[in-house]
């Protein structure tokens, strides 16, 4: 819905669940957490990935991979990185990521043992 008021846009239509969407600051994106595989003996909470889509419905594509639960996308001020968290199975931790907004270059920044579940000024 644009801010200003009028019509929803719908942006999926597939049967997964589709939680928290995020207006990026500086791109006409919106990125949310998309649940895209069931909870099953090996991923008991499921396999969550960061997806994203125009905010006008455009296609949609998925920006994270792996066995894991990234949730919480969020766009760096200047549009250049995409932040988010990340639990990958068998790792006691969340842990605080970033990648290029193309889906390359993904980094952990956080390595310590402490949770690092406080989100990072934007």
């Amino acid at each position: 819905m644009p801010a200003a008021g009028g019509p929803v846009t719908r942006l999926t239509f597939d049967h997964i669940r589709d939680n928290d969407p995020r207006h990026s600051p500086n791109r006409p994106m919106l990125a949310w957490e998309s649940e895209v595989a069931p909870p099953s003996p090996s991923a008991p909470d499921g396999i969550w990935q960061s997806r994203e889509s125009t905010a006008d419905g455009g296609a949609v594509r998925t920006i994270t991979r792996g066995r894991a639960i990234s949730t919480n996308p969020f766009g760096s001020r200047d549009g250049a990185r995409i932040y988010f968290y990340r639990l990958v199975y068998g790792q006691p931790r969340w842990r605080l990521w970033s990648m290029l907004p193309d889906g390359g270059d993904p980094v952990q920044l956080t390595h310590d043992p402490g949770a690092s579940s406080e989100m990072v000024s934007q």
